[in-house]
Formats: structure tokens, sequence, C-alpha cells
């Protein structure tokens, strides 16, 4: 019987899975350059790599990164563990990171923790099992000092923290000083002639505790005495209800004792100008409100809304660079980038 007469048999050849060697015939190149493309992006050139891509997606080859890692080569895979929870900018960053890494040919893993130690810690042993060469963190609690995290991180080929001040750590970082924006803000109201200012906050972790007394002790530098409302908001839904709740308890009558507001969150923020102006309040002219995140619908509100902007685009570009640069030059120098966070100011601020 003929194979080939499709007459005689209803019989039918599966077509061989494209490999390497296919690919690398199809764009004249070796199947080195071809292995390269898929494990180290960054050395090959543009035109070659657009060309072998090119090639891959016509024979619609697949690299096989987990089958790489288990012989022992690279994987082009990444964890990003952030936290997500109270934290709206969590979404953005972790996605434009992913984005960014994925244009260098590196798949990302992105990973919530808590402030749970065991948990975190099983995540990063999770990533190390599965052969992830590189880990992005957002480092802003103090765990990572433990032995057992920095043992486990010294597994890994790339390690980059995004911190919020520099940690004595053998790693990679991308310092955003976060207490900075804060420190503006007090400044901000003290200029504006502001005597009862309040802080409302999270108060769920260290991270949360360092913004706010660095926000509390600039205010009392210039002789200021400060109000504080932080409940703990971290894995509420109702968030926003805690707050509102805590705020009219601060109304006697019509009356209200603070002339200048910090909130921890733009959404805070807006939330706590609508109940103000219900009240019969004016935002600025009784009660300044500045918020935190500087989210694209800040500047359309009314008034305008004041916020902290976290030059998010600044550091994933930083952590990108790092990150790359560690997985090409593992045995390189330790380097910190450090990008401050920026009081945005608007008409709400005063």
């Amino acid at each position: 019987m003929n194979l080939n007469d499709k007459s005689t048999s209803s019989t039918t050849i599966d077509k061989p899975r494209p490999s390497i060697d296919h690919v690398a015939s199809l764009a004249n190149v070796s199947r080195v350059t071809v292995a390269r493309v898929f494990s180290s992006p960054s050395m090959v050139a543009k035109k070659t790599k657009d060309k072998v891509l090119k090639a891959s997606r016509m024979l619609k080859y697949r690299s096989n990164p987990l089958a790489r890692g288990l012989a022992g080569g690279r994987t082009n895979t990444i964890g990003v563990l952030w936290k997500f929870s109270s934290n709206p900018a969590a979404p953005e960053i972790t996605g434009k990171i992913a984005v960014q890494l994925q244009e260098k040919g590196y798949m990302s893993h992105i990973s919530s923790f808590t402030a749970d130690f065991d948990s975190t810690l099983e995540v990063l042993s999770e990533y190390a099992e599965r052969r992830i060469e590189g880990v992005v963190i957002q480092a802003v609690d103090d765990w990572l000092l433990h032995k057992e995290f920095k043992d486990l991180l010294s597994q890994f080929r790339a390690v980059v923290l995004d911190t919020d001040e520099l940690k004595p750590l053998p790693f990679d970082q991308v310092v955003r000083d976060r207490l900075g924006g804060y420190k503006d803000v007090a400044k901000h109201f003290v200029k504006c002639g502001r005597k009862r200012p309040f802080l409302i906050g999270a108060g769920g972790n260290i991270g949360d505790k360092k913004k706010c007394d660095a926000f509390v002790n600039q205010l009392q530098d210039s002789g200021l005495t400060i109000q504080q409302f932080l409940p703990v908001l971290e894995n509420n839904d109702n968030y926003l209800d805690i707050v509102l709740s805590g705020l009219e308890k601060e109304f006697s009558n019509t009356t209200f004792p603070y002339d200048a507001i910090m909130c921890m969150s733009d959404d805070i923020a807006m939330c706590v100008m609508s109940c103000l102006i219900q009240k019969g309040l004016k935002v600025p002219d009784d009660v300044a409100v500045v918020g935190f995140n500087d989210i694209l619908a800040a500047k359309h509100l009314k008034p305008s809304l004041a916020s902290v902007n976290r030059q998010t685009e600044n550091a994933v570009f930083a952590i990108e660079r790092l990150l790359i640069n560690r997985l090409e030059n593992p045995e390189g120098p330790i380097q910190h980038e450090e990008i401050p966070m920026e009081f945005v100011w608007r008409e709400s601020a005063g």
C-alpha cells in the first residue's frame, strides 16, 4: 500500500513536530543562534532575532523552557512576588514588569504575598523548585533579612528588590523613597498654614508604619500635633466603609476639627472629599486633602486631587535593567538605583 496515496487508505501521517533545526534552516542561521534567541535574547542582534522569531511563528515552533531548566539550561522565567492586598497600584506595576520582561524574552509568574512569614517562604521555595531564574520582590517589610529568606534567594540567578530604603542584603535593589513623598506633603501643609492635620492610613504592616512615622515626625518638627486614624485595612474588602465610618465619628454636629487630611491611597482620598463636601465643607478652603498613588482619574476630579506619584514607569525600567544585567552577568557587582516618589500638587491640596 502506498502511504502517499490518499485514495487507497484513510491512514494519515502526522507531520513531524517542528524542531530547533527546522527553525535554524528556515532562518538560515545556526541552531546555536536559535537556542540563544530563546535563552539569552539580549545577546542576539535585533535583525537576527527578528528573523528567528519570524521563522518560529511560521513553523509554529515553541521552545520548552521547562525542558531546558531540567537539563541544566536557562528557563527564561521570572518570579514576581508583590503585595496585592490593599495595594491598588500592584496590578499596574506587576503588569508593566511582565510586559517589559516579555519583550526581552522572559515569561513572568506573578504571585501575591502577605505579611505571613511561612506562606511567603513557601512561594519562594516553589519558584526555586520550578527552576525560575530570577525573582523580583516588593520588599517593604523586614522579613527578607531573616536568614532563611537570604539563603533561599541566593539560589536564584538574579534577584531584584523593590524597597523603600536600602536594605543590608547582597542583592540588586531599586529604592523608591516612599517616605520622601509623605514628608513633602507635610511640608506643604505647613507652608500653607494648616494647623490641624489628620492622617488616614492602613496601619497594617511595617511599611505603612514607616510612612505614617515619616509624615508625623515631619509635622512634629514644625511644631504641629497630628491626629491619626489607622484601622487595619489589609484584607478588608469593605475598607472604604471602615474609613468613612471613622471619619463620621470625627464630626461634631456640623463642625470638623481638622484643616488638612493625608490619605494613604487615592481611593480613600476621593471618599474623604465626597464625605466632606456632603457635610457642607469646601475642599481645599476648609480642609485640604492629599492622596497617594496618583491614579489617572486624580487630575480630572473637581477639585483635582493632589497625590504622591510612585514613579512607576521609572521603577519598572530600573527593575528590568538590573534584572537583565544580573541574569547575563551573575558575578557582576551589586547595583542600587534610587527613585524618589514625587508629591504632585493639585487644587485639593490648597
